[in-house]
């Protein structure tokens, strides 16, 4: 990603964000901008890239952060083109991760229960579920978008396709615990504790 300088009134030069080679733009954090001019960074690129570097990944961890966050009170037509391409890829592994999570607690919980009639079990209702956030993006993707809108959904598409299959998996499979193997095995994504950025379990 290229920097973007601040067209609002401030020193010169100042860096307060990042722009993709698609023309996406990302602001830095509040107080997170980078001024190379600064008498600690004056004439040393090496310490002001690496604050740049630092401030950049920061901005990326709160796009995802704000993403997950909203992901619960948003549709999802709206979510998917509301939030940077990368941060939705990324919430979207994450909010994915955690549903299967509470579909196998609520699988285990209810072993050996009789279940409602006409009731899922977990992992199956899942699967709809993710079948039917599937359809709201691929009715998007027939309408009219941007390409840097088509290129993220594009590969929203191909990730909620596998998710959805390895949901339907596991609940064909009889999985019943977040520590079962079959579980364990696939890629899992989770905000680390400190809520600094998303994490990557396999």
């Amino acid at each position: 990603a290229a920097v973007a300088a601040d067209a609002a009134p401030q020193p010169a030069g100042k860096i307060v964000g990042m722009v993709s080679a698609e023309g996406e733009a990302v602001r830095f954090h509040d107080h997170g901008a980078v001024d190379p001019e600064m008498p600690l960074l004056k004439g040393r690129a090496e310490l002001w890239l690496a604050h740049v570097e630092v401030a950049m990944r920061h901005a990326v961890a709160a796009a995802v952060l704000r993403a997950v966050d909203d992901h619960a009170v948003s549709k999802r037509k709206d979510w998917v083109l509301a939030h940077p391409a990368q941060a939705v890829l990324a919430a979207s592994a994450v909010v994915y991760t955690s549903r299967v999570e509470e579909a196998l607690d609520a699988t285990r919980r209810g072993a050996g229960r009789p279940r409602l009639p006409g009731a899922r079990p977990p992992l199956e209702a899942l699967a709809a579920e993710l079948t039917a956030d599937l359809d709201v993006v691929v009715d998007l993707v027939r309408g009219r978008l941007t390409a840097l809108a088509r290129t993220t959904l594009g590969a929203l598409i191909v990730a909620d396709v596998h998710r959805r299959d390895v949901a339907a998996h596991l609940g064909a499979r009889g999985v019943a615990h977040p520590a079962d193997f079959e579980w364990q095995a696939q890629l899992r994504h989770t905000l680390d504790e400190a809520g600094a950025g998303a994490g990557v379990g396999a």
